[in-house]
């Protein structure tokens, strides 16, 4: 497991920004500093993701939040094992006043414990 870091906050196992259509399916990520998925936007004109399914996958150790969707339009979270994340398992937030999660839908994931929130 790793431990928050700000200095490394954004070392992400995948970092999705600005995606239009994209599955990850039977992936594995452990041990991030930053999120296990990121799910943002990309550029200045702050073009959203949009379309991105993470299914049947496993998510163990990650510094920040387990999913975070901060500028996305129709994600789907579905078949996920989620644990052991440092801040948040999920966080759907707007970092800036362009962002924000519409149409997420997290469905049958088996979670575990975050350690802060």
């Amino acid at each position: 497991m790793r431990s928050y870091s700000a200095q490394m906050a954004f070392q992400h196992g995948f970092a999705i920004q600005g995606v239009d259509g994209i599955t990850l399916d039977r992936v594995a990520v452990y041990d991030v500093y930053g999120d296990a998925v990121y799910v943002g936007a990309e550029g200045a004109a702050q073009n959203w993701s949009r379309d991105v399914k993470v299914t049947n996958s496993v998510f163990n150790g990650s510094g920040r939040q387990g999913f975070a969707v901060v500028a996305g339009k129709r994600i789907i979270f579905d078949r996920n094992r989620l644990e052991n994340a440092g801040q948040s398992l999920i966080d759907l937030e707007a970092n800036t006043p362009e962002g924000g999660a519409v149409d997420v839908r997290i469905t049958r994931n088996a979670t575990g414990a975050a350690r802060h929130f």
